[in-house]
């Protein structure tokens, strides 16, 4: 996934230094990565507002949990979200190959409850 982010990059920085000769090459490049990677994300968030039937702002934040799951774990993990809401609370079940216990983001303090933890987005 990355590589194919890098060689992307690297095909339209190439394709636009070919028609503008005065661009400088690293600059484009970091650029072009950079418009690629917010597509990535807004691709992601897209996905889980169909999925979940959230708002943007709430798919931005599971989004970030997601991030969260794959730097603690050191994987690509793939996070399965399930909407609860009761009154005025609403949260996102979390669930994963990874996570044994109920996980949970509250929505409206913006807080993960993992186990013994509770971290603030």
């Amino acid at each position: 996934m990355v590589e194919d982010l890098y060689g992307e990059a690297h095909r339209i920085t190439k394709k636009i230094c070919g028609q503008y000769y005065d661009i400088d090459y690293k600059t484009q490049f970091k650029l072009c990565l950079s418009y690629l990677c917010d597509k990535n994300i807004n691709k992601r968030i897209e996905e889980i507002m169909n999925e979940v039937k959230v708002s943007k702002d709430e798919a931005r934040l599971l989004d970030q949990v997601e991030y969260y799951y794959q730097n603690t774990l050191n994987d690509n993990v793939k996070l399965n979200f399930r909407l609860w809401k009761k009154l005025e609370k609403r949260r996102i079940y979390i669930t994963s190959e990874y996570i044994q216990v109920k996980t949970y983001v509250d929505l409206v303090s913006k807080e993960l409850h993992d186990k013994n933890l509770i971290k603030t987005f």
